[in-house]
Order: C-alpha cells, then structure tokens, then sequence
C-alpha cells in the first residue's frame, strides 16, 4: 500500500495544473455533470461533508457553492492537487470549504465526524486493499444513517464514445479498471455496511448514492 501512497501523490502533483482543464472539457454539459449531480445530492442544512481524495477540489468546491451553510473538508495525499483546491476557494471566496493532506485509507479524525462522504473518480485507481481500507474509513467518519456519495467511470453503451473508452482509458488506468466497471454496486457496498439508495447517470460517469447502515 506504501507504493500507492507514493505514486499517487508524485503523479497528481505533476498534473495538478491541467486537471481541472480536463475535468472543464470532459464535464463541459452542467446538465450532466458529476460534479453538479453530487452537489444536487446534499441538503443545504449545516450539514459537515467530507470529500475523500478530493484532488482539486471540484466536488467539495460546488458543494460550498450550492450549500452555503454546509462546511465541506476534502482530504488528498497530493499536495500540489490541495494547492489548487485551496486557491480555487480563496478565488471563489468560499469561507465553508477547507482542505487539508491526509491518507484515505487512514484519517486521523474522530468516528462519526461526518453527515456526508464523498470521494469522486478515485476508487478504481485505488488497490484492492486500499481501496477496501478507504471505504472502512469512509464508514467509521460518516454518522449513521449518513449519506455517501460515489462519482465512478461508466462505459458509454453506443457509437464512438463506447470505442473510445474501451481503448483510452485502459492505457491510462490500473489492471482491472474494465472489470471495476462492472461492479455490482449493491453487494460491494454491503460488505462495508452502506445501502445502495440509487444511481444517477452522468456525463461518461455515474453518481452511486448510498445510506449507512
């Protein structure tokens, strides 16, 4: 798991610059995005929300922005990817979004400190016993009955956009990324103590909504 911790932080920080131009062009329809779709998800209600490998911040910033009574934390190992988030919402003037590193697999803060998780695009980067290892932690943080709130890849199911996934993304992406693709998300979820709720389709993603339980 130490590999993971190192890689990861050292990759993300050499993209930290262009991701958030990517992730503009790739989400361009606000229709259909999962950035917007996620924040849709939370209650303006003084809620606390924690954005796990939140990179630069694109979820937990629009979260801020729908919910202003809402304070959102996202955590990343990158510090180069917390760098852009912070700056985004100093330019932003976002009072209620703050970031800070941590492991996900390992968060040095207090059981049930959260009415809401939330981690987006990350799980399929994540070994498999890292990635078990966050969703514990995402369990432990969140109070019961909380929400968690999961952005992941979805194969386009026709045409070109189908073609081009089944190529691009496997040149890019960790051994198994197709085979995560097909996740029953039901059962995955229950071995963690989370109910599947719903799940919404996003531009090239899938918003998967779930309850603590």
């Amino acid at each position: 798991m130490s590999d993971y911790r190192r890689v990861s932080a050292f990759f993300y920080g050499m993209v930290a610059g262009v991701y958030d131009t990517l992730d503009r062009l790739l989400f361009r329809d606000p229709e259909r995005s999962p950035r917007a779709a996620l924040a849709r998800r939370v209650p303006d209600a003084g809620l606390s929300v924690l954005d796990v490998c939140s990179g630069t911040g694109a979820g937990a910033l629009e979260i801020a922005r729908r919910c202003p009574s809402d304070r959102a934390l996202g955590i990343d190992l990158s510090e180069g990817m917390l760098s852009v988030a912070e700056r985004g919402a100093a330019a932003a003037g976002l009072r209620n979004a703050s970031f800070r590193k941590a492991d996900a697999t390992a968060v040095d803060l207090p059981d049930a400190s959260f009415d809401v998780v939330a981690t987006s695009l990350s799980l399929h980067e994540l070994p498999p016993d890292a990635r078990a290892a966050a969703l514990r932690e995402m369990r432990r943080l969140v109070v019961e009955g909380g929400r968690l709130l999961v952005v992941e890849w979805e194969r386009p199911s026709r045409g070109f956009a189908r073609g081009f996934f089944s190529v691009f993304p496997g040149m890019l992406e960790r051994r198994g990324f197709h085979e995560f693709l097909d996740l029953d998300w039901g059962a995955f979820l229950a071995d963690y103590r989370f109910e599947l709720e719903a799940v919404e389709r996003c531009a090239w993603t899938k918003l998967i909504i779930a309850r603590a339980r």
